[in-house]
């Protein structure tokens, strides 16, 4: 047999096997173009961030839930990052479902939507419930095999849930810890560690509680901090001892002496813990941020 002869019968075999496949896949041949039908034809309308009170998400950690809390938004009853709720909206309000591709129950657990496997999403809006079955990404970028409950006909979704669908909770959680407009700050009262300090705003330069002149990068270094100040994480109260005393603390005032932020940090493993005043929430800051936010007294006499 000559190579030519070979070649072309291995690729007639190629073509057959990649038929079967596609057969097999869709579960009956021509599906692949189907329109969507029935409930599919409006289960995107009106589903945006002002109609919708809340989004249940259900994947293999648990359930997610996603709430409106009036102009914000919580996760899991925890404030959410408002970047990330945007732009799980923006996908929600580009979705658009493609063609069908296949209609045959034993296709779904290829494609992560058997049942007990799939992810779901479901919608509150007005007293109605809309629920879709995520499974795995499709073939082109962007896009989700998606079904309805009930429903064994399968379609392509060209917006990618998937990513929502598995990102972990401390993910959609807002990590700014304190944000305050710093041209505002007339005194810093810090309790660092090498003892309490206080820093004054005049006329033209800042000043240490003797009347010193502060160095002016570790001033500028704190009110950069202060300015939008965002954790790098979330403590974790189960595995973590936060019963003993704070070590360091920042109070900034304003210049009738109204305070505009409390931070009180202490001992974490690796990083340091911090709360703010008002705000329950545990955050972690590295180490070297820290050292920024509540430099000691040579730091801030530039010694």
């Amino acid at each position: 047999m000559s190579t030519r002869t070979l070649t072309r019968l291995l690729g007639a075999a190629g073509a057959l096997f990649g038929l079967w496949l596609t057969i097999s896949f869709l579960g009956s041949a021509g599906e692949e173009d189907s329109e969507p039908t029935g409930e599919w034809t409006d289960f995107f309308d009106r589903l945006n961030r002002v109609t919708v009170s809340e989004v249940r998400l259900d994947g293999e950690d648990g359930q997610r839930v996603i709430a409106s809390e009036g102009s914000s938004w919580t996760i899991d009853g925890l404030r959410a990052d408002s970047g990330t709720v945007a732009r799980f909206w923006d996908s929600v309000e580009d979705a658009s479902i493609g063609g069908l591709v296949s209609r045959n129950p034993e296709n779904q657990n290829r494609m992560g939507l058997a049942e007990g496997s799939a992810h779901s999403m479901t919608f509150e809006l007005d007293g109605e419930s809309r629920t879709l079955l995520v499974g795995d990404a499709g073939a082109s970028a962007g896009t989700s095999f998606v079904r309805r409950p009930g429903s064994d006909e399968t379609y392509v979704l060209s917006s990618n849930f998937n990513a929502h669908m598995v990102r972990a909770l401390n993910d959609w959680r807002d990590r700014r810890v304190v944000i305050i407009d710093t041209a505002a700050v007339a005194r810093i009262e810090l309790a660092a560690g090498d003892g309490a300090h206080t820093v004054s705003r005049g006329d033209s330069a800042w000043t240490v509680e003797n009347g010193a002149e502060a160095e002016p990068g570790a001033v500028r270094a704190i009110l950069e901090e202060l300015a939008v100040l965002r954790a790098n994480g979330f403590a974790e109260a189960d595995n973590e001892v936060f019963d003993a005393p704070a070590e360091l603390s920042l109070t900034a005032l304003d210049g009738v002496g109204d305070t505009l932020a409390v931070l009180t940090l202490g001992e974490g493993e690796g990083d340091r813990w911090v709360t703010a005043r008002g705000d329950t929430t545990v955050y972690r800051l590295p180490s070297f941020r820290t050292a920024r936010l509540i430099p000691d007294g040579e730091r801030l006499l530039g010694n």
